[in-house]
């Protein structure tokens, strides 16, 4: 997960679409399966009276997880574009730009200035994209933390009390 994450944080203004995808597809990929590694684990390394409490507990941590770093992102966007676009526009009001949102910057940005905001706003998501990189690097340290069994079942075949 962090190198999909890290991937998507080398995305400039004029990256192709074909990147986009790709690195999407991989960061994808790997949410998915490291979502799943804590839905396996939970029934392999816990009691099974505990397994109910485990599940709680892991899908709570995911959603907690989500919503608070949603919050974080979105105040390190804020601040970074604040920031950048206070250094590049002198005439234009950087709160407007903020609470416009991405896909109507062209239209209310002036042509002089629609190059640098957009370099200014590639900047800011760059950050939001670290953070979730370092984020992805920290969640996979909790696997470390888990008793390492195997998750293979047992066979099918007789056992020797039945003989």
């Amino acid at each position: 997960m962090p190198v999909g994450a890290g991937l998507i944080s080398t995305w400039r203004v004029d990256t192709s679409s074909g990147i986009w995808i790709g690195y999407q597809i991989i960061l994808g990929f790997r949410i998915g399966l490291g979502m799943q590694h804590a839905t396996i684990a939970v029934p392999t390394v816990l009691e099974p009276r505990d397994i109910p409490v485990g599940f709680s507990l892991v899908f709570f941590c995911q959603q907690l997880g989500g919503a608070i770093f949603a919050s974080v992102g979105e105040n390190v966007f804020g601040q970074k574009t604040l920031a950048g676009l206070t250094r590049v526009i002198d005439d234009f009001d950087p709160e407007t730009i903020v609470n416009t949102g991405a896909t109507d910057l062209r239209r209310i940005v002036p042509v002089k200035d629609l190059h640098a905001v957009l370099v200014e706003y590639n900047s800011a998501l760059h950050w939001v994209f670290i953070a979730g990189t370092f984020m992805a690097a920290f969640s996979a340290l909790g696997a470390f933390a888990l008793e390492w069994k195997s998750v293979k079942g047992k066979q099918g075949g007789p056992s020797d009390e039945e003989d």
